[in-house]
């Protein structure tokens, strides 16, 4: 992998000055994606506390969350190179590179799987922080012959990263994660980087006062699980009415609620972090949505920005229905156009977004289940 660095700030230089505390990075509030993967040219604006991202399978979602979090993952482009500099070589790109690979994993780990409908044309990824900062990746095939067979990487921009962020799969995890750095390390495994990094988060176990707000949260989640989540050795153990049972053998649902638990109690989800959440209703009882909504409020108001995808009518609704304009929700729907590349709905309100998928198919449901009473009518 070849790497071109070249560094271009725009408008203020907020390069720190001695006794000068460098601003954090709070949200991200805009992220643009051309063609990269499923999207042509793809723009969201999101906002600083919930973002809900909707839309029919195959349009996208999972890549927006994982491209968030290489963003977010990535090293410091805080660099020591002077303004004006030209290119230089960075090692910093190749770390945003290497993780949108890890993460996404594409064929034989090859970046030109990358390009939109694998056509081998400038890409690009830009994110915009709360702070001002932006950082622009790009990824293009050489021009010249001479040059190297492999894709050129430039970043241009400057971004102040939040590494407390935090990517919960949507597969149920905490019953696995025993052993698995062992054989994820031999290359005995084939997940993505992202199932590795949850597992390090979970062993963590770092001495810590617990804010009264996290207090809060894990209360309510020991609550709908009855009880806290043990972790013995390597061994993790849920409660079970009035016992405790071995990870593997507890109700998935609470396997989940478990594991957000767990990240709260290690300091992996914080005041001020970035929580990336892929399905959280997977595998949970209904019972358990409004539970989740809940949290997730909960850690909006402690100044947790959230990303989350979800196929879930349930969730939505409960969402739209708890919170408040002080919650600040948004609504992202991802669909095809006409011409069958992805754009982007966003709303704060649910019931403005006109294609929502979910919604059409409980509209079908619900017009089936009519059409059937209507036909027992006439038969009678």
């Amino acid at each position: 992998m070849s790497e071109k660095g070249g560094t271009e700030l725009e408008g203020q230089d907020q390069r720190e000055l001695p006794g000068q505390k460098q601003p954090e990075l709070r949200t991200i509030d805009k992220l643009r994606l051309e063609n990269f993967t499923a999207f042509k040219d793809l723009t969201m604006e999101f906002s600083p506390g919930i973002n809900a991202i909707i839309g029919e399978n195959a349009t996208g979602k999972t890549h927006v969350l994982k491209v968030l979090y290489a963003v977010l993952q990535a090293d410091d482009y805080d660099s020591e190179i002077e303004e004006d500099s030209g290119d230089q070589d960075i090692d910093m790109d190749q770390s945003f590179w290497d993780r949108v690979i890890a993460y996404l994993q594409p064929s034989a780990k090859l970046l030109s799987r990358l390009f939109h409908k694998h056509k081998l044309d400038l890409t690009s990824i830009t994110a915009h922080a709360s702070t001002g900062d932006h950082i622009k990746h790009y990824l293009g095939y050489p021009v010249s012959e001479s040059e190297s067979e492999l894709p050129a990487e430039v970043y241009k921009g400057r971004w102040i990263n939040n590494k407390q962020s935090c990517f919960i799969p949507a597969n149920e995890f905490l019953s696995h994660v025993k052993d698995f750095i062992a054989a994820y390390t031999k290359k005995q495994l084939t997940f993505d980087e992202t199932y590795m990094e949850i597992t390090q988060k979970i062993y963590e176990r770092p001495e810590r006062t617990l804010d009264n707000d996290i207090v809060d949260i894990i209360k309510h989640i020991e609550n709908a699980i009855g009880g806290r989540a043990l972790m013995e050795e390597d061994d993790i153990y849920l409660p079970s009415h009035g016992t405790k049972v071995e990870i593997s053998m507890a109700p998935l649902g609470h396997c989940k609620l478990a594991m957000l638990q767990l990240l709260l109690a290690n300091g992996a989800i914080t005041p001020n972090s970035i929580l990336l959440w892929d399905e959280p209703e997977a595998g949970l009882n209904p019972k358990l949505v409004g539970t989740v909504v809940d949290i997730m409020l909960m850690l909006q108001r402690m100044g947790v920005q959230i990303f989350f995808a979800t196929h879930d009518y349930t969730l939505l609704s409960w969402l739209d229905l708890l919170s408040t304009k002080e919650h600040d929700v948004k609504y992202h729907a991802l669909y095809r156009d006409d011409e069958g590349e992805i754009r982007c709905e966003s709303s704060n309100s649910l019931s403005e977004i006109k294609q929502n998928a979910i919604l059409d198919v409980y509209q079908e449901l619900y017009n089936a289940e009519l059409n059937r009473a209507k036909d027992s009518l006439k038969n009678d």
